[in-house]
Formats: C-alpha cells, sequence, structure tokens
C-alpha cells in the first residue's frame, strides 16, 4: 500500500495550502466562488519534470515554497498524497441476503477520484524520461490528439473531464481556444463526494432569508442539532464549526455580519490551523443553506502575480518534456469547479487545464450554540489525516 510519512505529508498539505490561499487573494471577490487548490496544484506539479532553470525555479516557488522540496521529490510526492487520498476504506455491516448472517466487509468512505491526463500532438517528439514520469509519479493517462481538428481534440479532452468527474464538469476547453500550433495540453480532473457522518433531516429544511451582499434572498435552510467542534474567535469576528465525513472533512467559517472581507484578508494555514486546534465539542442547533455552486476562472494572471511569470514566455524552458528546438511554453490555464452540499453530504468536482503552445478533541461539557447562517460564509474540504485541502468555496449567495 502506497503510504506517506507523516512528516511529507504534513509539508505537502502547508505547501498546498499556502499556495491555494496565495491563490485565492488573487481571485474574483464578493461573488460566489468555488475552486480546488488541490487539482490546481497537482496539475502545474506535473510540469515540474519538464521544467529547467528559471522556470522551474519560479514554479517550485510557487508549489512548494521557496528553498521547498528538490523538484525530483515533489512530483513523486504530490503523487504519493493523490494515492493516499483515493485510497480510504472502512468496514461495514449488514444481512449476506443468501444466508442471513450479518458480515463485515469493506467499503469505501467517500470518492475521491484524482485523475490527470496528458495530452501530446500528434507527431511531436517527447522525452520518454518525462512521460515515464508522469506515469509513475502521479499516475497520469497519455494519449495523442490532433489539434488542427479542434472540434475533435476539445470533444475527447471534455468527454474525458466529463466521465472523471461524473458528470459534474461537462467541458473544460472550448474548439476555439485551440490551434494547430499547440502542442502538449494537461488536465487534472478531481471529484469529491460524501456523506455527512450525521445527516440533516431533509424535513427539518425550510425556506429562511440569507442576507447576501446584494440584498435580502430566501434560501433552503437546513437544521440540525448535534454535537460539533466549534470555535467563535472574536479578534476576527467570525464563528467556525466542524462538519465531519467519513475520514474527511468540511469546516465552515462564518464572518459576522459585514465582516466578509476582514476575515477573508486573514485567510490562511495559519488561521485554519489555529481553527482546528481551538474547536471544542459543543451542543450547536446549525441552520446551514443547501447550496449548488460554480466558478470558471483563467488563472493566467493569478500565477503570474504569485511569480510563475517564466513558463507563460516564448522563452521558457520546458527543455525537460521535449528536445523539440521550438521549445514549449503555457499559453492559459483554466479551472472549473462546482460544489453541491445538501441534507446528504457533500459532491464536489473540478478541472483544471493548462495548456502549452510552441513558442482529537478534549472531552468536556458540551456547551450550547445556535449558528444561523444567514449571511457569506466560507466552506472547506479538508483531509483530516493529511491536512490538505482539496475544495475552498465562498457563498455569498446560496440560491444562485
Amino acid at each position: 500500500m502506497d503510504t506517506l510519512h507523516e512528516t511529507v505529508a504534513e509539508e505537502l498539505a502547508l505547501s498546498l495550502g499556502d499556495f491555494g490561499f496565495a491563490l485565492h487573494r488573487r481571485l474574483p471577490t464578493r461573488s460566489n466562488l468555488v475552486y480546488s487548490p488541490f487539482s490546481v496544484w497537482l496539475t502545474l506539479v506535473a510540469l515540474v519534470p519538464g521544467a529547467q532553470g528559471l522556470t522551474l525555479k519560479e514554479l517550485l516557488a510557487a508549489l512548494a515554497g521557496d528553498g521547498g522540496r528538490p523538484a525530483e521529490k515533489l512530483t513523486a510526492a504530490a503523487g504519493s498524497l493523490a494515492r493516499s487520498l483515493s485510497r480510504r476504506t472502512g468496514t461495514t455491516r449488514d444481512e449476506d441476503p443468501a444466508t442471513g448472517e450479518w458480515r463485515e466487509r469493506p467499503t469505501d468512505l467517500f470518492v475521491l477520484d484524482i485523475a490527470t491526463a496528458l495530452w501530446v500532438a500528434e507527431r511531436y517528439p517527447f522525452h520518454e524520461a518525462y512521460i515515464r514520469s508522469l506515469m509513475e509519479d502521479v499516475s497520469a493517462e497519455l494519449a495523442s490528439l490532433d489539434f488542427g481538428d479542434a472540434e475533435a481534440a476539445a470533444s475527447r479532452i471534455n468527454a474525458w473531464v466529463n466521465e472523471r468527474t461524473r458528470g459534474r464538469i461537462p467541458s473544460v476547453v472550448r474548439p476555439p481556444s485551440l490551434h494547430p500550433l499547440m502542442r502538449l495540453i494537461l488536465t487534472n480532473a478531481t471529484y469529491f463526494k460524501a456523506a455527512w457522518l450525521t445527516p440533516f433531516e431533509r424535513d427539518a429544511t425550510a425556506p429562511a432569508p440569507f442576507h447576501t451582499p446584494e440584498g435580502l434572498v430566501e434560501a433552503d435552510m437546513m437544521r440540525d442539532t448535534g454535537e460539533r467542534g466549534h470555535i467563535r474567535m472574536d479578534d476576527l469576528g467570525l464563528e467556525a464549526v466542524a462538519l465531519p465525513y467519513e475520514a474527511m472533512g468540511a469546516i465552515l467559517i462564518v464572518p459576522d455580519r459585514g465582516g466578509l472581507e476582514r476575515v477573508e484578508a486573514a485567510l490562511s494555514m495559519e488561521l485554519i490551523q489555529r481553527i482546528s486546534g481551538g474547536l471544542r465539542e459543543k451542543t450547536v442547533t446549525l441552520h446551514l443553506p443547501r447550496f449548488d455552486i460554480g466558478s470558471i476562472l483563467a488563472l493566467e494572471e493569478p500565477l503570474l502575480d504569485m511569480g510563475v511569470r517564466d513558463a507563460f514566455k516564448p522563452t521558457a524552458d520546458f527543455s525537460g518534456i521535449t528536445p523539440h528546438p521550438e521549445g514549449l511554453s503555457v499559453s492559459s490555464v483554466i479551472h472549473q469547479a462546482r460544489i453541491k452540499v445538501d441534507e446528504e453530504g457533500t459532491e464536489a468536482a473540478a478541472a483544471t487545464l493548462a495548456m502549452e503552445a510552441g513558442s482529537a478533541l478534549p472531552e468536556e461539557e458540551p456547551e450550547r450554540v445556535i449558528l444561523v447562517v444567514d449571511r457569506p460564509f466560507f466552506f472547506l474540504v479538508r483531509d483530516h489525516d493529511t491536512q490538505a485541502i482539496l475544495f475552498t468555496a465562498r457563498v455569498t449567495d446560496p440560491t444562485a
């Protein structure tokens, strides 16, 4: 079984978290937003084995931090993390229909499908070492495409993304965005679905007011009372609640009314760790709106602002990918994500497209808390074991 050493997992989770929040600060504000920092991060990691010189230095600084993990170790470790996240099973007990006896059998604690694909132009030379690194380290799929036939190429890529995200992301690329000079497209699709450890009662859901930045709307408000981790942080003006799945969990961060921008500016791995470490078990009556939101994000400008500049220049050094004298450079990075939260649990999907063109809680007497989420909030899906953040959402209007 492929496992991660605890220290390695922690380092990767911190690198991923720092990358994700640095990206978050450069994304659109105020409106609904959802993205998978893990999907974007893993897609860019797939470029690392083929990058050289300044191109590699900038990628590593963004992905692993200055002085971070060596290039040859980052890709392998990231692949190990992806495989570790995908392999979590538990046991379920049910009745054998043939014998009538009760039995225990393994079952998936959640569904997490992480898939990376490498789409190469037909008849274009690539270094076998790079292809081998992708296939062995991040289990990437490999396929040839004729980018001159934009309709067929887009159809094939979109069909792959649609399948791997269970139809939640039906397409990630349009034919006009493809052209014959393209040589390489990297795609990553991430799909997650998990049931709450304690589901909300569907019959308890009822319409209730929600204050968006633009005005009042009526949202379908779920209601539940149970033992949950909770923290109140007066210095930042927020409340946070842990919402557990099996082996995974969500962190709900609710700023005080009018405090969305203040809390958003403070979002960081340090804040998430502070919240996690300060959670105390309480009897929480939670009023949480159902939501199903999506985002389509062009990430070139945010990545440029994060210091990934050389990869977008005609002089980018991806000589570890191809011996072709014209070389490669990244032309665009497109990310789409959706997340759905209802009484049963959470379903989320994300796809990232990078195109390259030629040239435990302490026991105490539970306190009672009522939290009515009737204003913009943040919702993060995180792995308990590695602390890796898979999805981040800002919900300003759950009805949109």
